[in-house]
This record gives structure tokens, C-alpha cells and sequence, in this order.
């Protein structure tokens, strides 16, 4: 196991035991219907998708590797990976054919990264984060690819995100396709700049319990 695999399974570790959540890669029939909720929540009533897209992009969870982050037994998080060498989702909107053509075998799909509404300011994003660190490091992607809606655009790229593509829409919201080098040093680097922020909260004071 590398040096980045062993520090975000510790990191990993220390959000699940400090937040209660968990970290689930894989996914079973009786978790379908939680996911399948969740996507239409955040995909059709959040971001304005058509009702009939949002139902559709539902089978994602038949087509890439999902990890899912729970509370209990309910699902509060979840993102799909695709494959280096797969097609994209990217593809069925918007033309990548030049860039995918060079690149295709190196890079990893991000899609259908969400979570729920009541869960977004703990731990669920991080863990999530971490997961796919972690798919990076193991398939020894270069990029990773994704959709990213017009008002976070600005905040991708403060990450080195860029554009490979022209801009698409899906019901209300406009996307645009962009990608970021993910690659072990980077994924490293990333790490390490989130580490010491991620400790800090893991390990915060917590307030003592009220004596009624």
C-alpha cells in the first residue's frame, strides 16, 4: 500500500469515527431505491433537471463503480467513478472526441456526486472526497473528468480545474465539462494541504452535555 493509500484510509477512519457516518463502496439491491431517492432530490428538485432525466440518470448506479456514504441505514452521500478506458457520461452531451481521443486510457469519470441537504456541513463531503482519492490512486488515473454546474465553475478552477469543452444545459442549469490532473503527487499534495483542516475539526472541543 503507498504512502497516500495508508494516509487516507487514516484519515478515512478518523471522519467515520468522529462523525458516525460510513463509508460504503459497492452497493446492494435494498440500498437502490435510497440512491435513486437522493438523486432526484439533489439532480431533479435542486438543480431543475427534467423529471424524465433525472429518472434516467438514475441507472448510473448500473454503469460505474458507487460508493455511498450512510448514516445508520440511510444513504446521505454518494458519488459513481467510472473506469479509465470507459465512456463518459460527458460524451452524451457535449463533444469531447479530441480531448478523450489522447487521453481516454488515463482518465477517471466523476458523476452524481451528491449529498443530502441535512448532511453538508459535516463529514459526508470530505469522506466522499477521499473515496475518490482513493479510486485515483488505485487505477493510476491522470484526470479526472466531470460536469460542473455554471455557478461552481469559478471554485473548480481555483483547484487548477480548465474547460476541455463547450458548455451544455440540463433543465435549469447550465454545465460546464472540466477536468483536473489527479495523479498520485497531486492527489498527495491535496492531502496534505487538507489534512492538518480535516484534523482540526476530527478533533475539536466538543461542548459538554446539557444536565436536565
Amino acid at each position: 500500500m503507498s504512502s497516500v493509500s495508508v494516509l487516507i484510509a487514516g484519515l478515512q477512519c478518523a471522519l467515520e469515527w468522529s462523525s458516525g457516518l460510513r463509508l460504503e463502496h459497492g452497493r446492494t439491491s435494498a440500498l437502490l431505491a435510497q440512491v435513486r431517492r437522493l438523486n432526484a432530490e439533489v439532480y431533479g428538485d435542486e438543480l431543475g433537471q427534467e423529471p424524465n432525466e433525472a429518472a434516467h440518470a438514475a441507472g448510473w448506479v448500473d454503469e460505474t463503480q458507487t460508493v455511498l456514504v450512510r448514516r445508520g441505514d440511510h444513504v446521505v452521500g454518494m458519488v459513481g467513478l467510472t473506469l479509465p478506458g470507459s465512456q463518459t457520461s460527458l460524451e452524451k452531451s457535449c463533444d469531447l472526441s479530441s480531448w478523450l481521443a489522447a487521453h481516454r486510457h488515463e482518465a477517471v469519470e466523476v458523476r452524481r456526486l451528491a449529498v443530502s441537504r441535512a448532511e453538508r456541513r459535516g463529514a459526508a463531503w470530505p469522506l466522499l472526497a477521499l473515496a475518490i482519492l482513493r479510486f485515483f490512486v488505485e487505477h493510476r488515473a491522470r484526470f479526472a473528468v466531470f460536469s460542473a454546474v455554471s455557478t461552481m465553475k469559478a471554485t473548480y478552477e481555483e483547484f487548477g480545474a480548465r474547460t476541455i469543452g463547450p458548455a451544455f444545459r440540463k433543465g435549469t442549469c447550465d454545465y460546464s465539462p472540466m477536468l483536473v490532473r489527479a495523479d498520485a503527487w497531486s492527489a498527495f499534495g491535496i492531502l496534505k494541504s487538507a489534512a492538518p483542516r480535516m484534523m482540526r475539526k476530527v478533533f475539536a472541543p466538543r461542548a459538554p452535555a446539557r444536565v436536565h
